[in-house]
């Protein structure tokens, strides 16, 4: 596998893993959603806890991404 192969393989990597982060991410704002319009604490406190993931993901996302550009 040469070079630019590898650089599109990991490419497709973070593509895939950027897809997969705006679903957690949209399932997050509709349960926000309705956490504020059903005044649903416990829900909110599940969102509130669920946002630890999408901000290591994305860090960890960002960070790929990075050296894939460094590279």
């Amino acid at each position: 596998m040469g070079m630019r192969d590898q650089y599109y393989e990991q490419l497709d990597g973070i593509v895939d893993d950027l897809v997969s982060l705006t679903g957690t991410v949209r399932k997050a704002v509709a349960s926000s959603t309705a956490a504020l319009l059903n005044a649903d604490g416990p829900l909110a406190e599940s969102v509130i806890a669920g946002d630890k993931v999408i901000d290591d993901t994305t860090e960890e996302i960002e960070e790929r991404a990075l050296l894939l550009l460094a590279t």
